[in-house]
């Protein structure tokens, strides 16, 4: 019998548990209906490659919800969700992306002037979780954080195939 049971093993479930269970007097079940590998050698070379989107017709790893993404015309789409531990977290590749500053300063907004949600407030917490390899030598970036971030020199190939169902139910495109 455990103390907590969580369903789901995608990133927040992951880091629930872990938490729950840095306490040695509570036990904690994790439920996840996707495949269970024995170690990271059994696991598909697909999920290993943070640069790849292992989101094939074939990757079991997946459940896959039809949806209407935009209904003036209708365009339908399909959504993957990660099936297996880490979740859609797992097969969504390795993207490291801040907010904007004008998104921090709409929120600074909507908080009635509140400093909490502010870029300023939130950028040495960006500074401090990332590892920059690019430009973590230069402001507003970090160099001793746990994530490691690098551009890609060119968008991957599924940057490139899902940019058309991005613009298809009109959502801007932001240059980068």
């Amino acid at each position: 019998m455990a103390d907590t049971l969580i369903v789901g093993g995608g990133t927040a479930g992951c880091v629930l548990a872990e938490r729950l269970s840095a306490d040695p007097a509570h036990t904690v079940r994790l439920l996840e209906a996707g495949a269970l590998w024995a170690g990271l050698d059994a696991m598909p070379a697909e999920l290993m490659d943070a640069a790849a989107l292992p989101i094939g017709p074939e990757a079991e790893w997946l459940w896959r919800y039809e949806v209407v993404l935009a209904d003036d015309p209708p365009v339908p789409g399909t959504i993957l969700r990660g099936r297996l531990i880490g979740g859609s977290g797992a097969v969504n590749g390795g993207y490291f992306v801040r907010g904007t500053v004008a998104d921090f300063d709409a929120w600074t907004r909507v908080l009635g002037g509140s400093d909490a949600w502010s870029f300023a407030s939130v950028l040495p917490l960006y500074c401090r979780i990332e590892r920059d390899l690019d430009f973590g030598d230069q402001p507003w970036h970090g160099d001793r954080g746990p994530i490691p971030v690098r551009r890609a020199p060119h968008p991957p190939p599924g940057s490139s195939a899902e940019r058309p169902q991005c613009l298809a139910p009109r959502l801007p495109e932001i240059p980068a």
